[in-house]
């Protein structure tokens, strides 16, 4: 009888399992599409030269409160760590061309967390570099959000 018991406690155990590894890759797809729709509309409204507006209500949208102070606080130029460039492309300047190289993968910084990479030729120099993007995105009321960049 006891083996009985610990075996239907270990098929349960085991199912557990499974279905939590399961809702862990789902989860990761879908946040890996979240991020997808995210760089196509984000990219193509910086190639296409969206104002300043559109960008912050994009940010606002996929973006947490947190990370928003966060790029609030190295807007400043008159700081000494300001950052010039956009901090989800690592660029000024953007082309819809790259969204033919993008990349999405899970991170190494825990399971939140994704890489996003692309590929940029510059047209003057023709130099191809690749850049890559960390991020960590969360569940937030039933909706993905971008929590930190990097």
């Amino acid at each position: 009888m006891a083996k009985i018991i610990l075996l239907i406690v270990f098929l349960i155990s085991t199912s557990f399992c499974l279905a939590q590894t399961n809702s862990s890759i789902d989860s990761a797809k879908n946040a890996i599409s979240f991020l997808k729709k995210f760089y196509t509309i984000y990219i193509t409204d910086m190639a296409l030269g969206q104002s300043v507006h559109s960008f912050d209500s994009l940010r606002r949208k996929y973006g947490t409160s947190r990370l928003l102070k966060k790029i609030a606080e190295h807007s400043d130029p008159e700081k000494l760590n300001w950052w010039d460039w956009d901090p989800f492309t690592k660029a000024q300047d953007f082309d819809t061309a790259t969204l033919r190289t993008l990349s999405i993968r899970r991170g190494k910084k825990g399971p939140n967390s994704y890489s996003v990479s692309y590929r940029w030729t510059d047209y003057f120099t023709k130099i191809t570099d690749t850049f890559t993007i960390h991020l960590i995105v969360i569940r937030q009321k039933e909706r993905f959000k971008i929590d930190d960049v990097w």
